[in-house]
């Protein structure tokens, strides 16, 4: 019988004899994750750098200039342990990585290019409505949820922390806060309430209190609103997960006009300089 490890074995090797252009793999939640022993700088073009939920290089396939990706650098010395989390969390909401590259003293790993976090979200003019709101709760729950059933914790759940694409996906990233340990489901929910809050109204009550001020903008019975005061009631993240599923059906792509005007008005910290 084949190995799952046979397989990947086998696969890499057909696709380097090949040839086949990389930029067709366009990988899915439970594909395995690859790795290749070459720079990663022979199949991709340096283009700029930034923070998205961490330092990223963003580069584009010299065969395929059109097409974007996420580059992140580790030290060998720090890659094992995420190399074993990033085969170990294949679900469309968290960070999702694509390939890897060991070449040198550093592992580059591949992601798809999703160019917005959260915090530029509430950091933006746009005030997203009912059903944005929800759609970037339930996809974050998903997200959380997946973790938590896998034994992972994430420590460190913040806007600056969760992805956007242009196509209304929201990925968990940061991966590296996420720790082997039984899930605080508590400060997990309360996490979930301050993204909320600040995706509701741009701001969190200076005594930290959990509350919205503008009940115009959210009436008490909005969906957001009713949300918010279920984080009060929920001892689970999974609780939380099933109830906003059940008050209604939210579809990523009502995302899309909310990443747009984020893009042209988001300020992120970036350089230029040259890369091999």
């Amino acid at each position: 019988m084949t190995t799952e490890q046979n397989v990947a074995t086998k696969l890499t090797g057909g696709l380097k004899r090949l040839g086949l252009p990389q930029v067709t793999l366009r990988g899915k939640s439970n594909d395995l994750l690859l790795g290749w022993d070459e720079s990663p700088w022979k199949t991709f073009h340096h283009v700029f750098s930034c923070d998205l939920a961490g330092s990223v290089s963003i580069v584009n396939f010299r065969t395929h200039p059109s097409r974007l990706r996420a580059i992140r650098t580790f030290k060998k010395d720090e890659a094992d342990i995420m190399l074993e989390k990033l085969k170990i969390l294949r679900q469309e909401n968290v960070h999702l990585a694509r390939e890897y590259y060991n070449y040198g003293n550093s592992v580059y790993v591949v992601f798809d290019d999703l160019p917005l976090t959260l915090k530029q979200v509430v950091a933006c003019d746009y005030y997203p409505n009912d059903h944005e709101v929800s759609a970037i709760l339930a996809q974050i729950l998903s997200g959380l949820s997946y973790l938590h059933t896998h034994g992972f914790d994430h420590q460190s759940l913040t806007c600056s922390n969760i992805l956007l694409g242009m196509d209304g996906t929201v990925q968990i990233a940061g991966l590296e806060f996420c720790v082997k340990s039984s899930p605080n489901q508590s400060d997990s929910i309360e996490s979930v309430a301050t993204i909320a809050t600040l995706l509701m109204q741009k701001y969190e009550k200076s005594s930290g209190s959990k509350g919205i001020g503008d009940i115009e903008r959210w009436p008490i019975d909005s969906q957001a609103f009713q949300f918010l005061q279920e984080t009060d009631n929920v001892e689970t993240v999974d609780d939380l997960k099933e109830y906003i599923l059940a008050s209604g059906k939210y579809s990523k792509e009502v995302l899309a006009g909310l990443a747009r005007f984020t893009l042209i008005s988001a300020r992120t910290s970036y350089s230029y300089p040259p890369k091999p």
